[in-house]
């Protein structure tokens, strides 16, 4: 039986990586005088093209990190109006969604926000188990997280 150790694993190189040692790899080509074969591809061309892949890349990393801090930001502010219809007594995800009366804000939007809410670092809300009577004669009580502004 073999038992892989998941620990050795080698990181792939980045394609910025990549690009880079393509452009170390031209340099040291063109110093020892390798001649390319292609009379329209020279090493100025390929340097330019792997510049110009270099390029996008930074680009589209710019761009994402735009898309994530516009994410923050409505992150941010989901936290802030959950936070502000939380009082001094628990309530559940189900009485928060309801509460916040939108429909485009769902039972895991809130519970994310409230796990952040929570967290040692931020601390604002606490969380508590409740016991919620049966929704039908006869049923079983159901214990649910709940939460609760601190201070």
């Amino acid at each position: 039986m073999c038992i892989r150790d998941r620990s050795n694993t080698v990181k792939k190189p980045t394609k910025k990586a990549n690009y880079n040692a393509i452009l170390s790899i031209l340099s040291v080509a063109e110093n020892e005088g390798l001649v390319l074969e292609s009379s329209e591809i020279t090493y100025d061309s390929l340097r330019e093209f792997v510049e110009h892949e270099v390029e996008l890349l930074d680009n589209k990393a710019a761009a994402a990190a735009k898309r994530a801090a516009a994410k923050k930001v409505e992150g941010d502010a989901l936290r802030e109006k959950i936070y502000e219809v939380l009082g001094d007594e628990p309530m559940t995800i189900n009485d928060i969604v309801k509460a916040l009366n939108d429909e485009d804000i769902s039972a895991q939007m809130v519970t994310a926000r409230l796990t952040q809410l929570a967290s040692p670092e931020v601390n604002r809300v606490a969380k508590e188990t409740v016991s919620v009577p049966a929704s039908t004669e006869g049923g079983k009580s159901k214990k649910l997280s709940a939460y609760r502004r601190i201070g």
